[in-house]
């Protein structure tokens, strides 16, 4: 295939190496790289690959991005690489905390970067991170973003607000509790703002990235055209699942945050107080200098938008 060459007509990208192939993001990535003529390879932990998009042709290196030496010789012959890598909630007896998958994965995969010669470097961070946070998401997310920014090398970092689509994680919960319950809690006053961006834009995103030159160097914050408060996206899932508006029991953040706390521990407890701390500070972008550069329009978070929701009721 003819390498797809950068807009000023520098350099090209033939092979992506991908890190979080299996994830929710990634399994769309996946499928926009494809589609772009890629010739996409996927870090794969083993066991993993059953996980990926089926019908797609892939390369596979079976590897942990935790274990530096599993990466050895995994970048040959690519031109680019795409860390996606990221969790929600820790499980510490599994290794799954955010300091090993946050900052050590994306200080592993900057490395085999490095040493395997491959300059060009897009990572997934998240809306909000920040040097100065208690919260450990936003830290190690901030952490990793520091480690790619100060690498060398050609990078675009991406920072997304809450994503949305099939397969994702917040609205099919919120979803599934809407379906049997005609009430919702809602911790705090649900005053607080979000602005759900698509899965398929944040993948649209990156896979355009790889081709804007002009990206380089830059971070972009990802956030639907509108934000929105809590309350009001839950009367939009409702309204997708043709549901009534939900009754609302609101719950006091004092309240709120001993709940989420005495769940940390409980693998089937929905929230955690690093969870909860998010959702209550809110999830809006500064700036929206991604739609220009990437030539995006950004699906609105509508009911029309979450038709999916409609067909995964009995499993998401």
């Amino acid at each position: 295939m003819t390498p797809i060459e950068m807009k000023d007509g520098t350099g090209a990208v033939h092979r992506v190496f991908l890190t979080g192939a299996t994830g929710f993001v990634g399994r769309e990535v996946v499928r926009r790289l494809v589609g772009a003529g890629y010739i996409v390879r996927c870090l794969i932990r083993p066991g993993s690959a059953g996980k990926l998009p089926r019908g797609i042709d892939l390369e596979i290196h079976e590897g942990d991005a935790r274990e530096e030496q599993s990466l050895q010789g995994a970048l040959a012959d690519c031109e680019a690489l795409i860390h996606l890598i990221g969790i929600i909630r820790e499980i510490p007896s599994r290794g799954v905390t955010f300091e090993k998958l946050h900052f050590q994965a994306t200080l592993n995969m900057v490395r085999a970067a490095q040493n395997q010669g491959v300059r060009r470097f897009l990572q997934m961070s998240a809306n909000g991170c920040r040097e100065k946070t208690q919260n450990p998401y936003l830290a190690t997310k901030w952490r990793a973003e520091c480690s790619v920014a100060e690498s060398g090398l050609e990078w675009t970092i991406f920072r997304p607000s809450v994503i949305f689509g099939p397969g994702d994680g917040f609205v099919n919960l919120l979803a599934r509790v809407l379906r049997f319950s005609p009430v919702m809690p809602v911790f705090g006053d649900g005053a607080y703002r979000l602005a759900p961006v698509a899965v398929a834009d944040v993948a649209a995103a990156f896979v355009a990235a790889l081709s804007a030159r002009q990206s380089i160097g830059r971070k972009f914050h990802l956030c639907g055209p509108a934000a929105l408060t809590y309350t009001r996206i839950l009367d939009t899932i409702a309204e997708s699942l043709g549901r009534r508006t939900p009754g609302k029991i609101f719950i006091p953040e004092s309240i709120a945050r001993p709940l989420a706390s005495l769940g940390e521990n409980l693998p089937l407890f929905p929230l955690t107080r690093t969870q909860l701390e998010l959702l209550l500070e809110g999830n809006e972008c500064p700036e929206q200098e991604w739609k220009k550069v990437f030539g995006i329009d950004p699906r609105p978070f509508e009911a029309d938008s979450l038709h999916y929701l409609r067909t995964s009721g009995k499993k998401t």
